[in-house]
């Protein structure tokens, strides 16, 4: 089980004033329950996170700076209601993960009776051969809508670095269907970034570029 909290301004952006003035707010960003089956089968369910936004933020590895690209410009949500799968490739290849989730994040209440369904593997195509275990290739698809009139919210996506233990260098590419609350406006973001830890991390160094 895993239960984390976030505190937020309970004033949003341009609002005058929100609850007790402009106080922090606490509220759930994921409670959940998951089972391993034989280990090599998960499942989780209730408040859970994504699969596409925490598995490319994760590969970045820059939360401490702050928010990913994803989750800046709203192109997708952490975390939300619903039940997801993970089956772990053998050998260290990697994952395989399947969700179906209410829809429109943690953040806003389900306007619609739509429902989401993300894909993701994750792999380590080179596995078998120690320089090219590190290599990373990331592959999802979301298909998705928002709001009352069914906008349609799909996204593909695509990741590629290369993890070494001191130094992780990687590029992403996002096709949005659906941007800016229209069905049929299409959108792409792109994302590279680059970090090291030099002299035992005593010295952290984070570089990120992002064209939305």
């Amino acid at each position: 089980a895993k239960v984390l909290l976030e505190a937020v301004r309970s004033a949003s952006e341009g609002a005058l004033i929100g609850v007790a003035g402009d106080s922090f707010v606490i509220r759930l960003r994921e409670a959940a329950l998951s089972y391993d089956f034989w280990g090599w089968v998960s499942v989780r369910a209730g408040l859970i996170p994504t699969l596409i936004q925490p598995a490319f933020e994760q590969a970045e590895g820059m939360r401490v700076l702050g928010t990913n690209a994803l989750e800046t410009y709203e192109i997708l949500t952490p975390a939300d209601l619903g039940i997801s799968a993970t089956l772990t490739l053998p050998a260290g290849f990697g994952h395989l993960s399947v969700a179906g989730t209410n829809g429109e994040g943690y953040r806003r209440r389900e306007m619609n009776r739509g429902k989401n369904v993300e894909l993701l593997l994750s792999l380590h195509p080179l596995a078998f051969w120690k320089p090219g275990k590190p290599l990373l290739l990331q592959v999802g698809y979301q298909n998705g809508s928002l709001g009352t009139s069914l906008v349609k919210n799909d996204r593909l996506a695509f990741g590629l670095a290369y993890a070494l233990p001191w130094l992780t260098v990687g590029v992403d590419y996002f096709y949005l269907m659906g941007a800016d609350g229209l069905s049929e406006r299409r959108a792409w973001l792109f994302n590279t970034y680059a970090r090291a830890d030099l002299w035992r991390r005593r010295l952290l160094v984070r570089v990120r570029f992002s064209y939305y």
